[in-house]
């Protein structure tokens, strides 16, 4: 014979296991995130090790910044006096096409 509480008890064993199925969801679900936000913070250390290893010093960056203005220096002193000897190349040319017209 079946009493007035076996509806209940069913519902509320179905209930029961509703609810630890979905618990057990979300623990998994944070077990993982877990896992991957381990894998990132690894990932992240072993950049910045990496970066403190080959970190340059300010004497090492005015070294190369001295370098480089030196070489941009340089290219633009060989530009200018390029341009001049153009210029002047271009108006003895034009001076000599000039006299040999008269």
């Amino acid at each position: 014979m079946s009493t007035p509480n076996d509806g209940t008890n069913t519902f509320a064993r179905l209930w029961e296991r509703l609810a630890l199925g979905l618990l057990t969801f979300i623990v998994s679900c944070l077990f993982l995130t877990y896992q991957y936000q381990r894998e990132d913070y690894k990932a992240l250390e072993e950049k910045v090790l990496t970066m403190q290893t080959s970190k340059v010093s300010k004497e090492d960056m005015k070294d190369v910044e001295l370098r480089l203005n030196n070489k941009i220096d340089a290219a633009i002193s060989n530009l200018i006096s390029r341009s001049s000897s153009d210029k002047a190349d271009i108006i003895s040319r034009l001076e000599y096409l000039l006299n040999s017209k008269k």
